[in-house]
C-alpha cells in the first residue's frame, strides 16, 4: 500500500471514530433536567432565584470544561480565564453600554473569543504538563490584571464589578444577582 493510500485510511478511520464518539454520547430526557430544576426554581421558589442562576452559571462553567477536556481533549486548568473574560464583558457592557442580557452573552462571548484567539496560538502547540502550566500562567495573568490597582476604575479590581443591573430576558423573565462577581 502507498503512503497516500494509508494516509486517506488513517484520516477516514478518524472521521468515524470521531463519528462514532459523538454518537455515543446522545441526549437523554435526564439531560432537561437543569432546564426543568430553573424553570421550577423560577416559578415557585422566588426567593431562591439568585441561587438557581449561580446553579445555572457554574453548570455552564461545568458544561465548558466537559467540552475542552472530553471532547477537545485540552487539559486545562485556565478555562476560568475565558469564564472571567467573559464575565467582565457581560458586566461592562450592563454598565455602559445596555442592560439587555442577550446583547451581553453576544459581547461576552466576542470577548471569551477574542480571548481564545490571542491565547490560542500560543498555549495550544504545547502538550502535556506544558500546557497545563501554560493555560494555568495564562488564566492567572489576566486575573492579575484585572486586579492591577491601574485597572480599578474598569475591573473594580478584586472587589469586582457592582452597580449594573441587568433587565428582564425578553422583557419578561428577571434574573437577580446578589453577589456576582467577574473573576
Amino acid at each position: 500500500m502507498s503512503a497516500p493510500a494509508d494516509q486517506q485510511g488513517l484520516e477516514q478511520h478518524a472521521i468515524e471514530t470521531t463519528r462514532a464518539g459523538f454518537a455515543r454520547h446522545g441526549f437523554s430526557w435526564l439531560d432537561l433536567l437543569p432546564f426543568i430544576f430553573a424553570a421550577l426554581v423560577y416559578f415557585f421558589l422566588g426567593r431562591y432565584l439568585a441561587l438557581g442562576t449561580q446553579v445555572m452559571i457554574q453548570i455552564a462553567f461545568a458544561l465548558s470544561l466537559d467540552l475542552a477536556l472530553g471532547y477537545g481533549g485540552i487539559d486545562s486548568l485556565g478555562h476560568l480565564a475565558f469564564f472571567g473574560m467573559g464575565a467582565y464583558a457581560a458586566g461592562l457592557f450592563a454598565l455602559y453600554v445596555s442592560s439587555e442580557p442577550i446583547s451581553g452573552l453576544a459581547a461576552a462571548a466576542v470577548l471569551g473569543a477574542i480571548t481564545g484567539l490571542i491565547t490560542g496560538p500560543l498555549v495550544l502547540r504545547t502538550r502535556g504538563l506544558t500546557l497545563v502550566m501554560l493555560t494555568l500562567a495564562v488564566a492567572t495573568m489576566l486575573q492579575e490584571l484585572a486586579n492591577a490597582s491601574a485597572m480599578k476604575p474598569i475591573t473594580g479590581g478584586a472587589d469586582g464589578l457592582f452597580g449594573f443591573k441587568i433587565a428582564p430576558v425578553f422583557g419578561v423573565l428577571r434574573m437577580q444577582f446578589q453577589h456576582v462577581f467577574a473573576m
